[in-house]
């Protein structure tokens, strides 16, 4: 195998040279790595980069920080799952975390608590996700419609070299309906759905409600991206779920 003992050394000084332009590298920063956050390697004759711990641990506390303060303390080993649909949400979550859920229902049921310990688990195996509310996605959209330079989470799904994303989306419905924003999630979501990517969201609505409240061809998309569609309610004995298809409104 050639080496590539030149364009790691190029790629680690290149990185820690951005990292001081930008301020964030005061040439006090990590040990191993300089504070570029990557690491030369040797393996045998040949050389490579991996990333560093201190840079696998910053990104952690960035995606921690887009949750929600209130939820932060949120995992599955705090969930108290109290009815049948709530104890099949975390079956689901602890058999496959990476499948697209959707948690829709009644207010005070743990939806968020569940869409925020899926986003620990995927985010801590490495995946690149989002944690991203109504608001939040509209913002960032319109941000990047006014500024080319801005980078939103529709250029993050539309880059070539990625190979797996999962957006977590809470609160779907709370947003105010307008050309735009249904233009803009709908191209979102499109891109997602064309590429494989993964979604899981909350709504205090089920899908079939949320046809009243949003673009249909948003609802019918989210519902398509979905392999799991739970509707949780309260005092609930048993499990109810309510998508599109299984209302037979396709």
């Amino acid at each position: 195998m050639k080496s590539i003992k030149p364009q790691a050394k190029l790629l680690q000084e290149t990185l820690r040279e951005r990292l001081e332009e930008r301020g964030e590298n005061d040439g006090q920063g990590c040990p191993n790595c300089g504070g570029c956050g990557w690491m030369s390697v040797t393996r045998g004759t040949e050389m490579g980069v991996v990333r560093c711990a201190c840079l696998t641990e910053k990104i952690r506390k960035e995606r921690t920080a887009k949750i929600p303060e209130r939820f932060r303390h949120c995992s599955l080993e705090n969930y108290k799952a109290k009815n049948k649909v709530q104890h099949t949400a975390v079956e689901l979550l602890c058999e496959n975390p990476f499948r697209s859920c959707a948690f829709l229902g009644d207010h005070r049921q743990g939806k968020t608590h569940l869409l925020v310990a899926q986003y620990r688990i995927v985010s801590a195996q490495g995946m690149r996700c989002e944690f991203l509310t109504t608001p939040d996605i509209l913002l960032d959209l319109r941000q990047a419609k006014l500024d080319a330079q801005h980078h939103s989470v529709l250029h993050t799904v539309r880059d070539p070299s990625l190979a797996a994303f999962h957006l977590f989306w809470d609160d779907v419905e709370k947003f105010k309906v307008s050309d735009f924003s249904d233009e803009a999630l709908f191209q979102l979501l499109r891109v997602m759905y064309d590429r494989g990517f993964s979604i899981s969201l909350t709504s205090n609505f089920n899908f079939i409600q949320l046809e009243e409240k949003l673009d249909r061809a948003i609802v019918r998309r989210l519902d398509e991206m979905c392999q799991h569609v739970l509707e949780f309610k309260s005092n609930q004995a048993a499990v109810v779920q309510t998508s599109l298809r299984q209302a037979g409104e396709r």
